[in-house]
């Protein structure tokens, strides 16, 4: 397991960004792409951003949106999956 820390203003940047209002709802999900050759240990961390309608997306909706974004990360940059 992997930590991954991020500054609170840096959050708050990302945040206002996205839902700068109260009332919208973002999730944000990293997916971390990582060598299985690569001794270093170096990573390629790659946010998505969903703002849904919903509360809250389902279990069944994030697995179809980090599939589609991992199918596009393998046809724009295949270097990240070597």
């Amino acid at each position: 397991m992997r930590e991954i820390l991020i500054s609170e203003s840096a959050w708050e940047e990302m945040t206002c960004l996205f839902a700068p209002s109260l009332n919208q709802r973002m999730h944000f999900l990293i997916n971390i792409y990582g060598s299985k050759d690569d001794k270093k240990g170096e990573v390629v961390l790659r946010p998505l951003i969903s703002n849904p309608d919903a509360l809250i997306l389902t279990p069944t909706e994030v697995i179809e949106l980090n599939t589609q974004v991992i199918k596009a990360d393998r046809m724009r940059h295949p270097e990240w999956f070597r």
